[in-house]
């Protein structure tokens, strides 16, 4: 009988042994996954510093799959999709990161941003203002700068400039007064915004953005060979801004510099052949509240630096470069690409009636005269702002026949169409 209470025992301490080594091998097995996530968290960040964020993605989702609760790399998921215009997607992660946590101001800030540029304005305000109630000491500058681009937005800029002035009196960086610029711009105090964006370039040389914002501002006072000299340092730092070669592009077509302006508009397509406007305000993207250093010092790399784009482009802005190429390449006698580039503009948006009176000419001087009656009668019946559509393809008539751009062969036919548009007028 003692013998048995001794087998007993001996097995129940057993069973007690591998029980205990179960749960250690678990907390093992547990603590190395919560390791791992952490170290591919920290290698996302590495890469996305390097401007690498598809491969900082990859990254975050691995962190994400080996720690399905890890807060901080669904934040940085939504991040990369909100750097990579893809608001929609971002969203869903910003949302995992307040509910796994709900301080993250970082999360809330970035979420705000999303739901901005979607347009759902009354929930950004409720995600914004839940971070600065959480931000009791103002610490995170990115909020500031988010909030700023809400009433940009919405075309409120004193609000606007309030908050990027908030955010300089936390850190006085480079992106912080390129913000403040751009938006001193947009509200037409185009002297202070100058003021600062020559702050912004001394704090950092380098900024593409701040000297291509500053061209605009120069652009808006009709300063235009300080404008074309800001532009082109922006090119020089940064030759696939597409926005800076449109910019001088409207320049040098009121300049009458028609090879020039074409070459500008070609650029520019070629960099960006669907336009997606970006915006001209930027945030600095910080880790969890903690500011980036190089050699002891703030530091915001070209890379570290969060653009904030426009998740819907406005289809005028997505076809204004083609169906204003179009009009240009009938200055130069090219009536085959001409048409074609007002196509493309029109395909991409058929609501901007003005590029057919492009269409039109280029369809009428290539001795299409059927094609051509029909888009001019179509732009008779359109309902526009200002001139109405026959005058504005008179005075184009006119500008053709100054520029001595009218085949010698459709003159008749140009007449024809002059005799129509002055009968509407």
């Amino acid at each position: 009988m003692r013998k048995r209470n001794c087998c007993e025992k001996m097995r129940m301490k057993k069973y007690l042994i591998h029980i205990i080594i179960g749960c250690l091998l678990l907390i093992a097995f547990s603590s190395c996954k919560t390791i791992r996530s952490e170290m591919a968290l920290n290698k996302g960040v590495q890469e996305e510093l390097k401007g690498n964020l598809a491969i900082a993605l990859s990254y975050y989702t691995k962190a994400i799959n080996l720690n399905p609760t890890y807060a901080k790399a669904y934040n940085s998921a939504g991040n990369i999709y909100n750097r990579e215009r893809l608001f929609e997607l971002s969203v869903p992660f910003l949302q995992s990161a307040i509910k796994l946590d709900s301080t993250y101001v970082m999360a809330y800030a970035n979420l705000g941003i999303a739901y901005t540029e979607l347009e759902n304005y009354p929930q950004a305000a409720q995600v914004f203002q839940k971070a600065l109630d959480l931000d009791i000491n103002s610490n995170n500058i990115c909020t500031y700068n988010n909030i700023g681009i809400f009433y940009i937005k919405q075309k409120e800029y004193d609000n606007a400039i309030m908050f990027f002035e908030k955010s300089i009196t936390k850190s006085h960086i480079e992106p912080n007064y390129t913000n403040l610029a751009t938006a001193l711009t947009e509200k037409g105090d185009y002297e202070k915004a100058v003021e600062h964006f020559k702050t912004a370039i001394r704090l950092n040389p380098n900024s593409y953005r701040a000297y291509h914002n500053l061209g605009t501002a120069y652009l808006k006072q009709e300063n235009n060979e300080l404008a074309i000299e800001t532009f082109r340092k922006a090119i020089t730092i940064n030759p696939y801004i597409s926005d800076a070669y449109i910019n001088l592009a409207t320049i040098y077509g009121k300049q009458d510099s028609i090879l020039q302006t074409i070459e500008n508009l070609e650029q520019a397509i070629r960099l960006n052949p669907h336009n997606v406007a970006t915006s001209s305000y930027q945030t600095p993207y910080s880790l969890d509240n903690r500011t980036i250093k190089k050699n002891g010092q703030p530091f915001i790399s070209k890379s570290s630096i969060v653009y904030i784009p426009v998740i819907k482009p406005n289809g005028k802005e997505f076809a204004k470069p083609y169906g204003n190429l179009s009009f240009y390449y009938i200055l130069t006698k090219n009536y085959q690409k001409s048409e074609q580039s007002a196509q493309k503009g029109l395909s991409i948006d058929s609501t901007q009636t003005w590029i057919k009176t492009n269409l039109a000419a280029a369809l009428l001087f290539q001795n299409r005269y059927e094609d051509a009656e029909k888009v001019y009668s179509e732009l008779l019946n359109t309902p526009t702002e200002g001139l109405s559509y026959a005058e504005k393809c008179l005075e184009d008539l006119n500008k053709y026949e100054k520029a001595d751009v009218i085949p010698e062969n459709q003159k008749e036919n140009v007449e024809k169409i002059r005799q129509l548009l002055q009968k509407a007028n």
